[in-house]
């Protein structure tokens, strides 16, 4: 492990191999969240790092990965991911992501729907929701829709916690979709974000992170059938 690098693993597991990284377990953070699914509880180490204190004061920067992948293997990525820090350091939000170029919000809850990663119901909520909002309908099909599973960020920059809060007084209702991709590109547009690209400031494609395993996602990231009928329980039992 790079000394200059912190590698932070947030579960609820406490039996979870962690090799290399510094576990922190969370058991009880879905009761203090008051929240109803796993997969909630799961993305707020993604968007509201910030709010661990012992992260918050030793991170300048935070840059999350899913379970999946890890940062890559590769003699000259401390640099790059250093490079990429800096810029996210001098962004007006202190934001970094991949954005999925030509994909609208209602493109992609087709495929989430298609790729069986939640019902068409619960795409439907969010999508009704978001109609609801007077700035999503003049804005419609100019959003950004980015790829989640990696994020750069400055947990102390007061517009990213104000965007990320946002996002998270509405998706921890629980209301609809529990795909984070629709949700966060209407945040993220509303704000006038404009997360920097992670490709870019790290001076290439695909220089950061590489996959760990195949799989990705619990049950292979299946969580309807065929009919559309959901699988797998996200909620707590």
């Amino acid at each position: 492990a790079n000394p200059s690098f912190q590698y932070i693993l947030f579960t609820n597991l406490d039996d979870l191999p962690a090799i290399g990284w510094k576990k922190v377990v969370m058991p009880d953070l879905q009761k203090s969240l008051n929240v109803n699914r796993t997969i909630t509880q799961s993305r707020w180490a993604k968007f509201l790092p910030w709010k661990h204190n012992e992260t918050l004061e030793s991170c300048p920067v935070i840059f999350f990965t899913d379970g999946y992948t890890r940062p890559k293997n590769s003699y000259n990525v401390s640099a790059l991911f250093r490079q990429a820090a800096k810029s996210i350091k001098a962004h007006e939000f202190g934001l970094a992501q991949y954005p999925k170029t030509g994909a609208t919000i209602e493109q992609w809850g087709r495929y989430i729907v298609a790729d069986r990663k939640d019902s068409k119901s619960n795409v439907r909520r969010t999508i009704k929701w978001m109609e609801k909002q007077d700035d999503y309908i003049l804005r419609k099909n100019k959003q950004i829709v980015y790829l989640n599973r990696h994020i750069g960020i400055d947990p102390h920059n007061p517009n990213f916690q104000r965007l990320s809060q946002y996002f998270w007084d509405e998706y921890s209702k629980e209301e609809g979709t529990f795909r984070d991709q629709l949700l966060w590109a209407y945040a993220v547009d509303k704000f006038g974000a404009k997360p920097l690209n992670l490709n870019e400031i790290a001076g290439s494609k695909d220089t950061l992170f590489e996959k760990l395993v195949e799989n990705m996602g619990y049950n292979g990231h299946y969580y309807v059938n065929k009919k559309g009928h959901q699988v797998v329980n996200i909620s707590a039992t």
